[in-house]
């Protein structure tokens, strides 16, 4: 029998699991990693939970954790190589670059998995869970000025490399 704290946890949370994990997979480029990201995020939620927190602090909250994970983890990915798979298929983000519509959203994921994690993660964050500058500097641990302008470089990184997969395109084409 769950408590009423199991209860409001699981209402208040379980809504984003899945784009926690589409957060983590974009982010982790595995599958199994991504699940066992989303996993410990959960685990460390539980046992921060109050039974206070708005729905919107619960959202934000949890991002914070994953991405605090996905840090953790990163700092030993450098000693052990980690292959991306490459069989996962996701919608495109909302926020992608104005000339999105000429593009499929595989191609949009494909070159959003080239641009550097750091870029990744605001565009992830503010352009496809579509949280404010404010909500992710805070679960990023920026000011709100870093979070505006890592975004703008990231929107670049991510143009150039749909420009780049666009001209591949065109010479296969002809």
């Amino acid at each position: 029998m769950q408590s009423a704290g199991d209860q409001r946890f699981k209402t208040m949370t379980m809504s984003h699991a899945n784009a926690l994990f589409q957060t983590a997979l974009r982010l982790t480029e595995n599958r199994a990693a991504a699940v066992e990201i989303v996993h410990e995020a959960y685990a460390c939620a539980w046992k921060s939970f109050n039974g206070h927190a708005e729905s919107s602090e619960g959202r934000v909250g949890l991002f914070k954790i994953l991405i605090q994970q996905i840090h953790r983890r990163n700092r030993g990915w450098f000693s052990a190589p980690w292959l991306p798979e490459q069989d996962h298929t996701s919608e495109g983000c909302p926020g992608a670059p104005a000339d999105s519509d000429t593009f499929s959203p595989e191609q949009v994921v494909s070159a959003l998995s080239r641009v550097p994690v750091v870029s990744r993660e605001i565009i992830l964050l503010i352009d496809c869970q579509e949280f404010s500058y404010k909500e992710a500097a805070e679960i990023l641990v920026l000011s709100t000025d870093v979070v505006a302008d890592r975004l703008i470089v990231a929107r670049k990184q991510l143009r150039s490399e749909l420009a780049t997969a666009l001209s591949r395109d065109v010479a296969v084409r002809c």
